[in-house]
């Protein structure tokens, strides 16, 4: 009978260390799924991030072209 405790014990504590590791498991796959969330969320606003610095790099360039076009058009001017 004594036995029959003992394994009755060891069925408890075994079945109690199942619900806490399964507590931890739950709790690891919570933080995967937040994970696989902010990283697809990043990746969206890097997509937007690099179109922007594109298109300043863009207007930029037009922006130096224009302003050495004008100033191609002072040096005519003053040396005419």
């Amino acid at each position: 009978m004594n036995v029959l405790v003992e394994i009755n014990e060891i069925f408890r504590d075994l079945g109690t260390m199942v619900n806490y590791q399964q507590y931890l498991l739950d709790n690891i796959e919570s933080n995967v799924i937040d994970i696989s969330t902010n990283i697809d969320n990043a990746n969206s606003e890097l997509r937007v991030a690099t179109n922007y610095q594109k298109k300043a790099r863009q207007k930029m360039c037009y922006l130096i072209l224009i302003a050495i076009l004008v100033g191609l058009v002072l040096m005519v001017a003053v040396i005419s």
